[in-house]
């Protein structure tokens, strides 16, 4: 992206010390530019679990397990239960297409509270539910191996 009057100066590099963000890229010439801002990473795209050890190590990153899974995928907004309301639930089910698959099992409705994506919680072996638990075990205990702390 290019300012509105040409300037070869990337946005991106200001927003990054404006608010002193870490920028993370998988650009190399990125990096070469001379206005990039310092501490700037790059991800090697064909080793992504070693780049996110390095990144939260060098951070000084702390683990915390309760907070897993607790931000939607959609917005970034808070995922809270939803709680026994028929009628909660039934505008959680309405605003995602209304969903009429199979609920057999399903104790818990989850919604995002800004723009209320549903989740729910499936132990059969191909739902996305079980797939990103796994992958999110699979990362904390390669997190652990690296040296990462936790809490909790």
């Amino acid at each position: 992206k290019r300012t509105r009057l040409g300037s070869k100066e990337i946005p991106i590099f200001q927003y990054c010390r404006d608010e002193g963000r870490v920028l993370l890229t998988t650009s190399n010439k990125l990096l070469l530019r001379k206005d990039c801002p310092p501490g700037a990473y790059y991800i090697d795209p064909l080793q992504l679990e070693t780049c996110l050890c390095h990144i939260l190590v060098l951070h000084g990153i702390i683990l915390r397990p309760a907070n897993f899974l607790a931000r939607c995928v959609v917005c970034n907004g808070s995922i809270v239960e939803v709680v026994d309301n028929d009628e909660l639930r039934n505008e959680v089910l309405k605003a995602n297409n209304n969903y009429t698959g199979n609920m057999d099992g399903i104790k818990a409705i989850y919604s995002c509270d800004f723009c209320l994506q549903a989740y729910w919680w499936s132990n059969e072996p191909g739902s996305s539910s079980s797939r990103v638990k796994n992958t999110a075990e699979h990362l904390f205990n390669l997190l652990l191996c690296a040296g990462v702390p936790y809490e909790g």
